[in-house]
């Protein structure tokens, strides 16, 4: 790109009228973004009935708070729908309860990741994004590489060291990311099904069997590594570690052994995709604006000097941070909130029937 000219970022481009039914079936099993009309972009609340089911967009800020905030008590955050597709793989995890077990868990765990405790990973961080560059320095000096693959790859890499410790958790990233893409491949369909209303007996078709077997292949490793990590004396710095604090084999403790497999394929599949997706917009951006990536590589010059960064460089890297939070703003990596309205409600004189699906899209 040329200094001084326009950039627009990759964005969809909205079709004038919202397509047809089958149309949007079909494309929004590629893409949920890109079907949505014109109109959808500009409207405060605009809403469509699709099969057996009403969806409305949300877009200003006063809509996204009367159902984000103000009538929360309304709209589920974690619809049933949602709880049968992941239930699967989650059990009871942080990600998909509600009540007093959400309660529970969220009091247990919120301790274990306030900053002094990032602080404690940090190294394991830059030991992968080392290797992650060495590998390319030896293997791929003049050519492609897929971006968000290798960015899939070092965050794996890094919550599975994380998680479960070096030797555990590089042992078994690979089975486990593996089995974790095929798990949300095969549940896309329910999802789409469930947006359109269509009946919940939908999921025994064939992509429900795979589901469950890779849920299965997931727990199995899981498991393994929380067996093996309790046979072990010493007592590794992980956040399976942190999990088993709450453990106790005498069954007085206030999470059983299945429940801290939950919580640990929770971060692994809540952290994981996420911020893989997050780099490599990052790196999109960069590449269309080398004036920014020289502003950059001299804010990373002046700070570290040549060494490796430290979790103490963190408030000195303004401009990286900046950076990073305009790649939020431009491609967050959930493209989708949603919500379910469990009775009827009026937004802006709009009726919102029981059982709407409410989104914002960021």
């Amino acid at each position: 790109m040329n200094a001084g000219e326009k950039f627009t970022p990759v964005r969809p481009k909205p079709p004038e009228n919202v397509p047809n039914v089958f149309k949007i079936l079909m494309e929004c099993s590629k893409d949920l973004i890109g079907f949505w009309p014109a109109a959808a972009y500009n409207a405060e609340i605009i809403g469509k009935r699709l099969i057996n089911r009403h969806i409305f967009i949300i877009n200003s800020p006063e809509t996204v708070e009367h159902t984000f905030v103000k009538n929360n008590h309304i709209y589920e955050s974690k619809s049933p729908f949602m709880i049968k597709v992941l239930k699967p793989l989650l059990g009871d995890g942080l990600f998909i309860s509600d009540g007093e077990i959400w309660k529970q868990r969220r009091a247990m765990e919120a301790p274990d990741y306030k900053s002094d405790k990032l602080k404690e990973f940090s190294s394991v961080m830059t030991e992968c994004a080392s290797e992650c560059l060495d590998n390319w320095e030896n293997n791929f000096v003049g050519k492609e590489i897929l971006a968000l693959q290798e960015m899939a790859s070092l965050t794996a890499e890094i919550l599975s060291r994380a998680l479960f410790g070096n030797e555990l958790g590089h042992k078994n990233a690979g089975k486990i990311i593996t089995a974790f893409s095929e798990y949300q491949a095969s549940v896309k369909l329910f999802y789409l099904l469930f947006y359109f209303g269509l009946p919940e007996w939908f999921p025994k078709i064939p992509q429900r069997q795979i589901s469950l077997d890779m849920a299965r292949k997931i727990h199995v490793v899981v498991d393994n590594i929380i067996k093996e990590h309790l046979a072990k004396k010493e007592d590794p710095n992980t956040l399976l570690s942190m999990l088993l604090r709450n453990y106790k084999v005498d069954g007085s403790g206030s999470i059983t052994l299945e429940q801290v497999r939950n919580e640990a394929v929770v971060i692994l599949m809540a952290g994981h995709e996420t911020t893989a997706n997050s780099l490599a917009w990052t790196w999109y951006l960069l590449a269309t604006h080398p004036e920014k990536r020289h502003e950059l590589n001299e804010e990373l010059d002046r700070v570290l000097g040549g060494r490796q960064p430290e979790f103490n460089d963190i408030s000195k890297l303004s401009y990286t941070g900046a950076v990073i939070e305009e790649a939020l703003r431009l491609y967050p990596p959930v493209s989708l909130l949603g919500r379910q309205s469990i009775q009827e409600d009026h937004i802006n004189g709009n009726k919102i029937p029981a059982k709407s699906v409410m989104l914002v899209i960021p």
